[in-house]
């Protein structure tokens, strides 16, 4: 199955077609957390913020 999604070309269109059949029957769709722990890649982004009190600008660290 994952051949046919990820590299339908290497897949014979006959058995390609049945593949997605069944697909389509069974309602599957692919489990991104499996497909992040084998690509290793998340496409998540991470921010960091000093202060989130002030949710515009983050201070100088002086006081006014």
């Amino acid at each position: 199955m994952s051949r046919t999604i990820n590299d339908p070309d290497k897949v014979k269109p006959r058995t390609a077609e049945r593949v997605r059949k069944v697909i389509e029957e069974v309602n599957f769709y692919p489990n991104t957390h499996a497909r992040t722990l084998v690509s290793g890649r998340s496409r998540m982004l991470g921010l960091i913020i000093s202060d989130i009190t002030n949710p515009f600008f983050p201070g100088t660290g002086e006081e006014l």
